[in-house]
């Protein structure tokens, strides 16, 4: 039931990276070393909280991966665990801002379908020739005239149906460098109907193989 509400409930990206690195803490703890410690001391055993700190970025580097937790195991009606997609909708911030740097959104890898035993990969990237985004479907490469993409908002699919399963984003200053040429177009989509558009760069073409 939680699962299902959380997934009714859309949820930004940096909403996710706030709670990775949010303190947990543990009541009931024990460990071996606890209990040699009390038995040394002729004290009796007890078990204790901590608290401890996970998922600290402290440094990144010029490209970041972000991968969001789309299949998980989940107890059915049976209360079998079963393998199942986790379809919550989330927000991504095509610039994203962490303590050691700003990023900009240059991937997407995406799911289509509702479960882990079918469905299809299709990979979303931008282009370092023209600035421009490009949908890359096995052999199939279109542009993309999603606004959202191309006016810094943040993006929660690339097409209907496809729910972004790997996040790549470039360091801003190598975004900046590599933004020498003005892109023939806002929207490509519309600048180049009629055209056969080709895969800017292969590594990011084949990004979701």
């Amino acid at each position: 039931a939680l699962r299902e509400q959380e997934e009714a409930t859309p949820i930004t990206l940096q909403d996710l990276l706030d709670a990775s690195r949010q303190p947990e803490t543990i009541e009931g703890y024990d460990c071996d070393a606890c209990r040699a410690r009390s038995a040394q001391n002729g004290e009796a055993h007890a078990r204790s909280t901590i608290t401890q700190h996970a998922g600290v970025i402290a440094e990144t580097c010029d490209v970041v991966v972000v991968v969001l937790l789309r299949f998980a195991h989940a107890l059915d009606a049976a209360r079998n665990f079963t393998p199942t997609k986790v379809n919550r909708q989330v927000a991504c911030p095509t610039e994203l801002n962490l303590e050691s740097k700003s990023y900009r959104l240059f991937g997407v890898v995406s799911h289509l379908g509702t479960s882990l035993s079918s469905g299809h990969y299709v990979a979303a990237v931008r282009s370092l020739r023209d600035d421009a985004w490009y949908e890359c479907d096995d052999e199939r490469v279109t542009p993309l005239s999603l606004k959202a993409l191309y006016d810094g908002r943040s993006v929660t699919a690339v097409r209907p149906g496809a729910d972004p399963y790997i996040l790549f984003y470039h360091r801003n200053a190598i975004a900046e460098a590599n933004a020498g040429q003005t892109p023939q177009a806002a929207f490509p989509a519309e600048a180049n109907a009629g055209q056969t558009p080709q895969a800017a760069f292969p590594a990011e073409a084949n990004a979701g193989q």
